[in-house]
């Protein structure tokens, strides 16, 4: 009898374990994508002005502001921050044509009030090149 309530601890505990990893897997590759879709996004936020003054070769050069206009227009247009827990954009950073995006959410874990005192923070990050192609 004993034996048999100790199993089906170990059994319940074993299936919790599980699914809060799984819910953690799921919340960071749900994050990898959005940082994805985020930097692309960003990517469009060309400079204008270098390109004006100084012109461009293979790479196009890109500013920071608009990188992050185009980030923030891309979250409140597709109402990211609604269907995660806490989600923030961390970092928008350019340097000349490359973009990096850093994101951040907390996941929810169906029995994360059995091993967490809280729910554990998600970070992606994300990055995009611009090139010309030819």
């Amino acid at each position: 009898m004993t034996l048999g309530i100790g199993l089906a601890v170990a059994t319940l505990m074993c299936v919790t374990v599980s699914v809060n990893v799984a819910a953690l897997w799921v919340a960071k590759q749900s994050l990898n994508s959005i940082a994805d879709s985020a930097a692309l996004a960003a990517a469009n936020g060309i400079d204008t002005s270098q390109i004006y003054t100084q012109g461009f070769n293979s790479r196009i050069p890109l500013s920071e502001s608009q990188a992050r206009k185009k980030v923030l227009t891309f979250f409140t247009k597709s109402q990211i921050a609604g269907d995660l827990s806490q989600f923030k954009l961390l970092s928008v950073r350019v340097v000349d044509d490359e973009v990096s995006v850093t994101i951040q959410a907390t996941a929810q874990l169906p029995f994360g009030y059995l091993i967490f005192n809280q729910s554990p923070k998600v970070v992606s990050q994300a990055h995009a090149i611009n090139i010309l192609s030819e």
